[in-house]
């Protein structure tokens, strides 16, 4: 990168100074720091819904321009972290588990009967995530080699339905990881979301209209608000398996563009 000389200025600003100086003496300015907008938000996704229409992520086709905050690269996206953003809380303490991305792959577990072989993603000892389709595994592989961290909310609720209950997210970023060419992603901003009290059945995140996640407690569902403000794509894992135990095999992790 070619770094611009930065005399003219010096110049333009020494002309400016005496102007001001004969006029009516000397003034300082403060820096204009410009806020971030929000992006869009499309609000048409739900957990767990086959045929809903993505609002997926472009892929650059030029390098950025220089910014100022602190950016890290995620699967086919360029994760920024937003000024605005940098003091929102996560969920503490959080419930990860540290892996190694350089040492994950994909592991066939064969079955019997025919027809239930399942595909693990696994670094060394450690289990990461597992589907029913290869194609849903090498694209959670992607993911996996994208980060460092897997965490959960809400893992070991006592419902019938422990996997309905569950949020996936990620932290630690790895930098170069694989792209996801066709993400399955949905937009959202922070001002369209808020949790509602379901009653027995939980509490409820919401992007607008969009039921995105449900939990069961409403400290967990505090909790997911808090990762979601962080990004503005939720992204899902294994969507395209119909099979009845779907839930057990669908994940989610978060993107900003």
């Amino acid at each position: 990168m070619t770094t611009r000389s930065r005399k003219p200025r010096i110049v333009v600003g020494l002309f400016l100074a005496l102007a001001l100086a004969t006029a009516a003496g000397c003034a300082a300015k403060s820096p204009t720091i410009p806020s971030a907008s929000p992006p869009g938000d499309t609000g048409d996704g739900q957990f767990g819904e086959v045929g809903a229409t993505p609002s997926l992520i472009p892929t650059p086709t030029e390098p950025p321009a220089p910014d100022p905050s602190p950016s890290t690269t995620g699967p086919g996206v360029i994760l920024t972290i937003n000024p605005t953003l940098i003091l929102l809380l996560w969920p503490s303490p959080p419930d990860c588990v540290a892996y190694d991305p350089l040492t994950a792959g994909i592991v066939t577990l064969l079955a019997i009967p025919p027809g239930t072989t399942t595909y693990a993603i696994r670094s060394g000892g450690t289990e990461i995530l597992r589907f029913k389709r290869l194609v849903d595994a090498q694209e959670g592989l992607k993911v996996v080699k994208s980060y460092k961290e897997h965490c959960f909310i809400g893992r070991g609720n006592s419902r019938p339905n422990p996997e309905s209950y569950t949020l996936h997210y990620w932290l630690s970023p790895v930098a170069n990881s694989p792209a996801i060419d066709s993400p399955d992603c949905f937009a959202h901003t922070s001002a369209g979301l808020y949790i509602e009290d379901l009653g027995a059945t939980g509490w409820r995140l919401r992007n607008n209209n969009e039921l995105i996640a449900i939990f069961d407690t409403k400290a967990d569902a505090q909790d997911a608000l808090l990762v979601f403000k962080h990004f503005n794509r939720h992204c899902y894992l294994g969507r395209g398996y119909s099979g009845s135990d779907r839930l057990k095999y669908i994940y989610e992790w978060f993107a900003t563009v």
